[in-house]
């Protein structure tokens, strides 16, 4: 998981502010926006309903 506004500037840990990302993507990013590091986001994050957060099994 990375920020996409990063912790140690202001960015809180909650779901518009957090996706997936590979270590060493996350890395590479360090602490910069995805912008400033020339990182585009593939999919905005979002806040997932319910529904969404299920596990079928």
């Amino acid at each position: 998981m990375d920020h996409v506004q990063p912790r140690s500037r202001g960015g809180r840990t909650e779901w518009l502010n957090a996706v997936a990302a590979h270590a060493s993507c996350n890395e590479r990013k360090g602490n910069r926006t995805p912008s400033e590091a020339g990182m585009p986001l593939l999919w905005q994050p979002w806040v997932p309903t319910r529904a969404e957060l299920v596990i079928d099994t």
